[in-house]
């Protein structure tokens, strides 16, 4: 199936598996939504920052229309390969929405996901499955196929298993990576230029553990969200927490007011805060893993 975005024409084609999974409250999923600027991330499996900032755009937009506050990167999102990408984009999107994060890479499951995404299939499980989910994209860029798998997996997108609206594998890749899995839950991930990328999620996984990268090691690398880096007078600018809670203290320089002290936020949850004032100041956000300063006033 070939999807149009914006002048360039590319085929994205998904595939899904899953095994004794509890299907999450929403299984039914949202409309679709159109990638607008990840056109830019079409081509490579590599993550470009031009390809991100216009990744992220689309992200915000489709996460606005279910009620779900923008995401945030960890700080080494585009340092990362592209399996623990895949990891990280996973667990933004389960957090998010209050769900337990998968607990990491196991280098146990990676060739398993590395073997689906070579040979353009769904990853298959090892022996020793007890509940899991697998997906496959035939696009190798982690921020697309991360997108299409959770907010373009409905009738009428590229997903294989969702000719009809009747399809059970409608929303079948959404599915799995929201799923309700036993805990532990561990994951592999692959990708391929030529064959696309995978993951693949193991629910009560006592077998392996997460030894490539944790979830535990990236959520202490992201920053408190805010819309704005500057704001040349007064006005409202949203702060939010993505991938973990955070409780945010608000500061501002000499002749400027915020009205709030603090927001107390789940991850996935927004607050507006108002900021008034004249000359040159600073907003300081300091949230669990840092501060992060907006510039105020014209300069």
């Amino acid at each position: 199936m070939q999807r149009r975005i914006l002048a360039t024409l590319v085929a994205v084609l998904l595939l899904v598996l899953g095994l004794g999974l509890v299907q999450p409250s929403d299984a039914a999923g949202p409309p679709n939504t159109a990638p607008k600027g990840l056109h830019r991330c079409a081509t490579s499996g590599a993550v470009t920052r031009s390809c991100l900032k216009h990744a992220v755009k689309d992200y915000d937009r489709a996460r606005r229309r279910e009620g779900v506050g923008p995401v945030t990167l960890p700080s080494n999102f585009i340092t990362l390969t592209a399996p623990a990408q895949l990891m990280v984009l996973a667990d933004l999107d389960r957090v998010d929405r209050g769900l337990a994060p998968v607990a990491g890479l196991a280098s146990t499951l990676q060739p398993y996901a590395q073997r689906g995404a070579q040979q353009s299939r769904d990853p298959s499980f090892p022996a020793w499955t007890m509940q899991g989910g697998g997906n496959w994209a035939s696009t190798a860029s982690p921020v697309w196929a991360e997108f299409l798998w959770m907010y373009d997996d409905g009738p009428g997108s590229g997903n294989l298993d969702c000719t009809t609206a009747t399809d059970a594998g409608c929303y079948g890749h959404r599915n799995n990576i929201l799923g309700h899995y036993r805990a532990p839950t561990l994951m592999g991930a692959g990708s391929d230029a030529r064959g696309g990328a995978t993951q693949l999620f193991l629910g009560g996984d006592t077998h392996d553990r997460a030894d490539v990268l944790t979830w535990h090691a990236e959520r202490r690398l992201i920053p408190v969200g805010v819309s704005k880096r500057r704001l040349k007078h007064a006005g409202d600018l949203d702060v939010w927490a993505s991938g973990r809670a955070m409780k945010v203290r608000v500061r501002v320089s000499h002749g400027w007011h915020a009205n709030h002290r603090r927001c107390t936020l789940r991850a996935g949850q927004a607050c507006t805060l108002h900021v008034s004032g004249k000359g040159h100041g600073t907003l300081r956000l300091r949230g669990p893993n840092g501060t992060v300063t907006v510039a105020l006033g014209r300069g």
